[in-house]
C-alpha cells in the first residue's frame, strides 16, 4: 500500500459565526476540520487560553467558530507575519503569542505553569517509551556533563530517599535486569584482608560500646 502523502501545513483563521470578525490566526499540519476539532476539544477540557474561553462562550449559546484557510504550503514564518499584519491593522486577535514554533512572546501565569506541570507529571506516570524514543534520549544525553551537585542538593536527594522501600514489582524488575549479567570480579587477597580487618574493627568497637553501657 502506498504511503499517504504528508498534508501541506496551513495558516488558518477563526471567525465569529455571526459578525465574521477575525479572532484567531494559527498554524496547522492537519486539516482545517481536524484543527477546529482540536480547538473545540481544548475548550471543553477547560483550557484557560483566551481563544478557548471565547469558544466556550460561543458553545454556551449553541454557536461555533468558523475556520478558514488563509494559506497552504505554509511555514511558521508565515504565521508570524500574518499575526503581525492583523495586529497592525487593529484586529482584536485572541492569540497570546506572536506565532512561530515554540510560541515566542507568550507569557503564562503561575497558575497555568502549575497546571501544565501537573498534567505533564500525570502523563509521565503512564507514558510507555518506545525503543526508538529511548535510543534518541540516550543519544542526546551522551557527552553532556552534568554540573557538580551542591552539598544542599545532595542532602535533599538523601532526604528524599530516606525510608523509601522498593515495591515487590520494583524488586522483581531489578532482579530480572541482573539475570545473565556477569557478577563482580573476585576480590584480590589485599582486598579480602582489608575487608576482614574492617569487619573485625567494627565488631570490636561495637563490643566495647556494649560493655561500657553495661558497666554504667
Amino acid at each position: 500500500m502506498a504511503k499517504r502523502k504528508p498534508r501541506s501545513p496551513i495558516i488558518y483563521s477563526l471567525h465569529d459565526p455571526e459578525t465574521d470578525e477575525l479572532r484567531y490566526v494559527g498554524y496547522s499540519t492537519v486539516s482545517s476540520a481536524n484543527r477546529l476539532g482540536h480547538h473545540l476539544g481544548h475548550a471543553l477540557e477547560g483550557s484557560t487560553t483566551l481563544c478557548a474561553q471565547w469558544i466556550r462562550e460561543l458553545m454556551a449559546v449553541g454557536r461555533y467558530p468558523v475556520i478558514r484557510v488563509i494559506k497552504t504550503d505554509a511555514t511558521y514564518d508565515d504565521e508570524v507575519a500574518e499575526i503581525a499584519a492583523q495586529r497592525a491593522a487593529g484586529v482584536r486577535l485572541l492569540n497570546v503569542a506572536n506565532g512561530g514554533k515554540g510560541a515566542p512572546g507568550v507569557k503564562r501565569s503561575a497558575e497555568q505553569v502549575a497546571r501544565m506541570s501537573a498534567v505533564a507529571k500525570e502523563r509521565a506516570k503512564t507514558k510507555v517509551w518506545t525503543p526508538e524514543e529511548r535510543a534518541a534520549m540516550s543519544a542526546r544525553a551522551k557527552g553532556k556533563k552534568k554540573p557538580p551537585r551542591s552539598a544542599e542538593h545532595r542532602a535533599n536527594i538523601a532526604a528524599a530517599h530516606t525510608g523509601m522501600k522498593a515495591s515487590a514489582d520494583a524488586r522483581r524488575n531489578m532482579s530480572m535486569a541482573h539475570i545473565g549479567k556477569p557478577g563482580p570480579p573476585p576480590l584480590t587477597p589485599e582486598q579480602r584482608a582489608r575487608r576482614s580487618a574492617a569487619v573485625a574493627h567494627s565488631w570490636i568497637a561495637r563490643r566495647e560500646r556494649s560493655q561500657g553501657g553495661s558497666e554504667k
